[in-house]
This record gives structure tokens, sequence and C-alpha cells, in this order.
């Protein structure tokens, strides 16, 4: 008889812990499920913060120019030898970036 008593507890343990992983792989894969979704919520307002913003003009009286980084103090001669050779490493241009120049405000001062 104690075998038997020994037996069921060992069954009931072996039960008891299969029901556990099944409840913590149900837990996963519904977090899962939750960060999933939140992702692609963030990711599509993103987007549509971005679509609505690049179809305005957000500057009125605004001048830009590309948007570039030099890697020296002389940009005159920087910008010389770059239109000569377009691999000169004084100078990293962004392409397709502006950059804001300047802008006027009500009273047409430059800033």
């Amino acid at each position: 008889m104690i075998n038997i008593n020994l037996k069921k507890i060992n069954n009931i343990s072996r039960l008891d812990y299969m029901v556990y992983e099944k409840i913590l792989l149900l837990l996963f894969l519904i977090l899962f499920i939750i960060a999933i979704y939140y992702i692609s919520i963030t990711c599509y307002k993103h987007n549509s913060i971005l679509e609505n913003f690049s179809e305005k003009q957000l500057y009125k009286n605004a001048k830009f120019r590309d948007c570039q980084v030099y890697f020296t103090n002389n940009k005159e001669k920087c910008d010389e030898d770059y239109k000569s050779d377009s691999n000169n490493t004084c100078k990293y241009k962004f392409e397709g970036w502006k950059e804001l120049a300047e802008t006027k405000d009500s009273n047409n001062n430059v800033y």
C-alpha cells in the first residue's frame, strides 16, 4: 500500500509540473503577442507622424543648404577641393538631407 500511495503522489507532482509548464508557455505566448502588437502600433504611429510633417512647410521664410560635416578648419578650400574631386575626404555630404541655412522672422531679421 505504501508503494501505491507513493506512485499516486509521484504522478500528481508530474501532472502538476506539466500543468505549470503549460501555464508558463501560455503566459510567454501572451506576452510575446502583446510585445509584437505594441511594436507594430509604435511603428505605425511613428510613420504617420513622419508622413504628416513631411507634407507641411515648417518654416515660412527659410533657406536650406545641403547637410554636410567638415573634417577641417578651412571650409572654403575643402569646398573647392570637393568640387574638383568628390572622393575628397575633407567633408561628408548627407545625400538627400537639408539643414537650415537661414530664416527670417516677421520683422525680416535674419537668423
